[in-house]
């Protein structure tokens, strides 16, 4: 089978569709990756073509004005429109480089919401299968009420939406020779199509009434380049004084919006109660002192084997990796779906949920109790020996795909009168 990753947004967003595509070149599938040219040099890392589809960042300007400090209802929304007005910029980009690809694609993966994919597919006839990172999303919506939605203040994020991004997509399904959709054209209804729901271990906790078009796919297990490995200084940092070990990769823009907890968590590493590794490629200046390092980036697999404590923003990500090396998470998090993340892991018992804005003093209570938490070591020792018998995403995919080509075999079949062969 030919199939075509599409990338947007982060690295946290890329990065589990590079293990996914990583898992179906091993089966032996034809895989291309699609992004801007500021992730080529982490797709060719992982060993898959890459077609770059513009250059620089699709998200510069996200990242650049994303609203600091504390996590409100109107910062979110903020957010939320600067990543729509990205991914609007990029859809005819991405649907005029799907349509360009030679031999045709016969199935598109991409984050959900991904509105390049959804006009390319369209473009060449291909199927497009919209992957969810977490709960965040599909829990919006529940096959009990008339709605189909949880909740009141989810019917009218829905209609806001699509006033937003309707006219926008409109405008690039003319320029594309696209036909005008039907009156009834929805962007943010997601439930429709559903899709793979990436997710792992108890953050795979499906709610009540969850439309079926959505299907728990397990996590990917891929956090970069084996280049990416700690160097033998920085190993022989965290090893040799035996003290405990504290990860923290809250990321760039938590670390600019709220840094005096962070200064903080150096301050106290200084002081000889643990060693400190700080994790961030576009973080300020940072004075790390004695106790603490720096570094660009680091593959969580490898990086958590050392830690007690993984200090984060509840990245699905960056949870998933903690669950499997059975280190409890200290989250403070500043986007909706690491909040819904935090909470659930908390709720769990298998980590501390911090809010969006804790003061430099919660912090560090929260990272000392986390160290000496040996009732949340033996329950996360559980979790992870229950999530190796999980299933693997990229065969999540492949069954999915099938069942997709089948259906529309057997469509066409009965609409031939039953005649004709299968393909």
């Amino acid at each position: 089978m030919n199939i075509v990753v599409l990338g947007q947004g982060t690295r946290g967003d890329l990065y589990p569709l590079l293990g996914m595509a990583r898992a179906l070149l091993a089966r032996r599938h034809r895989v291309t990756v699609l992004e801007y040219d500021e992730y080529a040099s982490d797709v060719e890392d992982a060993g898959l073509p890459f077609l770059p589809v513009g250059t620089g960042s699709q998200c510069a300007h996200v990242f650049e004005n994303v609203p600091a400090g504390p996590a409100t209802p109107s910062t979110e929304w903020t957010t939320d429109r600067l990543y729509f007005e990205a991914s609007l910029r990029s859809a005819r980009p991405f649907a005029t480089a799907l349509a360009g690809l030679r031999p045709r694609p016969d199935a598109i993966v991409s984050p959900a919401l991904h509105i390049g994919a959804a006009l390319g597919g369209e473009l060449i006839g291909a199927p497009v299968t919209a992957t969810f990172l977490g709960m965040s999303m599909p829990s919006a919506f529940d096959t009990r009420t008339a709605s189909g939605m949880r909740a009141r203040s989810e019917e009218r994020r829905v209609r806001i939406v699509d006033r937003l991004v309707l006219p926008g997509i409109a405008a690039a399904r003319r320029d594309l020779g696209l036909g005008a959709e039907p009156g009834e054209a929805t962007f943010a209804r997601v439930d429709r199509a559903g899709g793979l729901v990436l997710a792992a271990g108890p953050l795979a906790t499906a709610p009540t009434a969850l439309p079926r078009t959505f299907e728990i796919a397990g996590y990917p297990d891929y956090y970069g380049p084996r280049r990416w490995q700690l160097d033998e200084p920085t190993k022989r940092f965290l090893v040799d004084s035996g003290l405990p070990v504290v990860v923290c990769s809250l990321g760039d823009g938590w670390a600019r919006a709220l840094p005096e907890p962070l200064r903080r968590l150096v301050e106290h590493a200084g002081r000889g109660r643990y060693r400190l590794l700080v994790i961030g490629g576009r973080m300020p200046a940072l004075e790390t002192g004695p106790g603490a390092r720096l570094v660009a980036r680091a593959d969580l697999r490898e990086v958590l084997q050392y830690a007690d404590v993984s200090v984060n923003h509840g990245g699905m990500g960056t949870l998933v990796a903690a669950l499997r090396a059975a280190v409890p998470s200290v989250m403070t998090t500043q986007w909706p779906d690491g909040r819904r993340n935090a909470a659930a892991l908390a709720a769990h018992g298998l980590g501390v949920d911090l809010g969006s804005a804790p003061a430099p003093e919660e912090l560090l209570g929260a990272v000392d109790a986390a160290i000496g938490g040996h009732t949340m070591k033996a329950r996360l020792r559980a979790a992870r020996a229950a999530m190796r018998s999980e299933r693997d995403p990229a065969d999540a995919l492949l069954d999915r795909l099938h069942r997709q080509r089948e259906g529309r075999t057997n469509d066409a079949e009965t609409g031939a009168g039953g005649g004709g062969s299968s393909r």
